[in-house]
């Protein structure tokens, strides 16, 4: 589904859903939301905690929202949820909560962007009473199944299908007690991951001298992702590069890698690996043709 489809079906419920018990937002150091990302297979889960040290408890969260003190609410998200079919909430295969809390798109009016907000079913009922009829929306329960103080939570993940680092490294408004808080969504992953990268020359200038021919093997490993993602970036160049002026053959994390020899030209080889967190390592290697290399060696396509 577009994100046009997602917010038309959304539109009648923010108009009928109050944002929040106050118009601005306050910081506070009482909350914190810590967040990792993680591949798996072609899924990327972002998971949450949320720390409560202060006096109330948490009733909503918006992931990707920022609403600063005297300041209108910016959306930060951009890459959906995993398909969820035609309703904005979110089901509990794509997006985990607490018991008794639903999960759902907040599109503010008006913008591209978007938030993930996970909401208690009575505090839903109480700023939403309209949407008693939504067979998708959390039930209330008696007590209401709130945050409470001084408790950690662990219960609030969402799966897409790409990364987006701004699921991990964005902000968060928390509505608490009479009020509404602006958070940091903090990183726990904040390593690189370890990039390892093999490089064997399997030729020399003296038995071909029309090209370099390399064999490359890299591997990527993360303290947190168990699955970093690897990616040869397009070979580049001191020089302008012609079609053909390299050869590259892809295998499982391994490359087969034909270089032309002209004269005095540097090519650089450029390995990346990433984590569903936003860090990054790198690699380079570098090759140098030989300037005094004669015309008539390079010339000549290999078989």
């Amino acid at each position: 589904m577009t994100k046009a489809n997602y917010r038309s079906l959304i539109h009648a419920a923010l108009t009928l859903t109050a944002f929040s018990p106050i118009t601005h937002a306050q910081t506070t150091t009482d909350i914190a939301i810590t967040a990792w990302g993680m591949h798996y297979g072609s899924d990327v889960i972002y998971k949450y905690q949320v720390k409560n040290s202060g006096s109330n408890a948490i009733k909503r969260i918006l992931v990707g929202l920022h609403h600063p003190q005297n300041g209108e609410g910016n959306a930060e998200l951009t890459t959906l949820p995993r398909n969820n079919g035609k309703s904005h909430w979110l089901a509990p295969d794509i997006a985990k909560r607490p018991e008794g809390w639903g999960v759902k798109l907040f599109f503010p009016e008006e913008s591209e962007k978007f938030a993930i907000e996970w909401v208690e079913g009575t505090y839903f009922k109480e700023i939403s009473p309209a949407s008693l009829q939504d067979p998708n929306a959390p039930s209330p329960h008696n007590p209401p199944k709130v945050q409470p103080p001084k408790t950690t939570w662990d219960a609030f993940s969402v799966t897409l299908a790409k990364p987006d680092f701004a699921y991990a490294n964005g902000h968060a408004s928390i509505d608490y007690g009479t009020a509404v808080l602006n958070v940091p969504v903090q990183k726990g992953d904040t390593s690189p991951p370890t990039l390892d990268v093999i490089t064997e020359r399997v030729n020399t200038n003296g038995s071909n001298g029309k090209w370099a021919i390399y064999e490359v093997k890299a591997s990527a490993r993360d303290n947190y992702d168990p699955s970093p993602r690897l990616i040869f970036e397009p070979i580049s160049s001191n020089q302008a590069l012609d079609s053909g002026d390299y050869i590259v053959e892809a295998r499982k994390n391994s490359w087969k890698i034909w270089l032309r020899n002209v004269p005095g030209r540097v090519y650089q080889m450029r390995y990346v690996s990433y984590d569903a967190s936003g860090n990054t390592a790198v690699k380079e290697i570098e090759y140098k043709v030989d300037p005094s290399l004669k015309k008539s060696s390079y010339l000549t396509v290999p078989l």
